[in-house]
């Protein structure tokens, strides 16, 4: 986001709570296109595991690209749903292969 602020490259692909951020930080960024209607973010939590709502989640490894980004931003607001944080979870940094590291059991839930 900063390298598009100060001009370099000129256009990025960014998901739009992150331009609100990074306004909100004083980042001078515009919105030009929006890319979905509804937030396309969810959780998925292997079907072993209880999961009704998202205080659900207190205790178990959810993974996340990063903490960083569209994912980690809606995991932050599903753990306010909750009355959690994120020291109530154990958050795995798993990159962008989540279909493979929740198939393999490397974590029991993934944003």
């Amino acid at each position: 986001m900063i390298q598009i602020a100060q001009g370099e490259p000129r256009y990025g692909l960014i998901s739009g709570e992150q331009v609100i951020l990074a306004r909100n930080g004083g980042v001078p960024v515009t919105f030009a296109y929006a890319w979905f209607q509804k937030y396309p973010i969810a959780v998925v939590v292997r079907g072993e595991i209880p999961f009704d709502e998202p205080a659900d989640l207190r205790g178990l490894t959810v993974g996340v690209p990063g903490p960083f980004g569209a994912n980690y931003t809606a995991l932050v607001a599903l753990l306010g749903l909750g009355g959690l944080t994120d020291a109530d979870i154990e958050m795995a940094s798993i990159g962008y292969v989540a279909p493979d590291v929740f198939c393999a059991g490397g974590v029991q839930a993934s944003m």
